[in-house]
């Protein structure tokens, strides 16, 4: 019945074709990191607004080193204004917004705390070789601390740009998001697409440039890829074992790489897979659950 609701609006944009109770359920703790310029969570928010009013009360917002408020200069106070007013309207929205927060580190910054949902857009190690290299680490250990914080059944986003032609394997062979996630014991469940120059899946975010303040404007995709966590941990980096956490039934991808070996390393591995546009859930799948 609530999936019928939730079709109902999507064809009519009516709210009143929503039930009160389905309006006012919980949603998913939700874990957003490294959010610079806040624009992901107003859109999220802003788009879950009428079907999912109590999302923003979910969300943790948190950013490394509140990069878009130090390095706005005199003539961009305008700018400055914008950010700092949608900063204090997520607060008073009943965002929790905080900065300092380190991605490899957060199952010591919310030890104790579980989140069944967490999100991270666009990670990247700046532009020169030796912070790209420097950054090669950064999503698996981002997985290990991420499977501190959930239980089985819980999720990881991870958006990457993946631009055209081959760059789209290079991206992912560079976070290494093969082998962070499934040494981690997380499997692929969906991939979709996250945005374009000429759609988004979220109107109001802009991607910027790691550690500036400018739009990324080079064009290309990003594709949003949604892990589960299992109750499995490989105790190595094996290729055999990795491939043998996908779920067929929730996603068919395959583990390749460009390494001519028969089982190559996990860090030279990418997943190849479909783009799909499954559908959000924010609710809790028991209204009775505290977290």
């Amino acid at each position: 019945m609530r999936r019928i609701h939730l079709d109902l609006f999507a064809l009519t944009k009516v709210a009143n074709d929503l039930p009160n109770d389905l309006k006012s359920r919980r949603c998913k703790t939700r874990l957003l990191i490294g959010e610079g310029d806040f624009s992901f969570t107003s859109s999220l928010i802003d788009k879950h607004e009428v079907t999912h009013p109590n999302l923003r009360k979910a969300i943790i917002a948190t950013d490394l080193k509140a990069t878009h408020l130090q390095k706005l200069s005199k003539d961009q106070d305008k700018k400055k204004k914008v950010l700092e007013k949608r900063i204090v309207d997520l607060k008073q929205r009943g965002v929790n917004v905080l900065f300092g927060v380190d991605a490899k580190e957060i199952h010591q910054t919310f030890k104790g705390r579980r989140f069944k949902r967490i999100q991270w857009n666009c990670p990247f190690g700046e532009s020169t070789s030796t912070a790209r290299k420097e950054f090669t680490d950064t999503i698996p250990k981002f997985f290990q601390s991420c499977s501190r914080l959930q239980l089985p059944n819980d999720r990881v986003h991870v958006t990457l740009m993946q631009k055209s032609d081959e760059y789209w394997k290079e991206r992912q062979i560079e976070n290494r998001i093969v082998h962070g996630s499934a040494t981690a014991g997380y499997r692929l469940i969906r991939k979709r697409s996250f945005g374009t120059p000429d759609k988004k899946r979220y109107p109001n975010y802009t991607h910027v440039k790691t550690n500036t303040t400018k739009p990324y404007n080079a064009g290309g995709e990003e594709n949003e890829f949604i892990f589960e966590k299992t109750d499995t941990v490989l105790p190595v980096d094996s290729y055999r074992k990795s491939c043998k956490l996908m779920d067929s039934h929730k996603k068919i991808y395959a583990i390749k790489s460009n390494n001519a070996t028969r089982k190559p390393p996990l860090e030279e591995c990418y997943f190849e897979c479909s783009t799909d546009e499954d559908s959000s859930d924010y609710y809790e799948s028991d209204s009775g659950e505290e977290l």
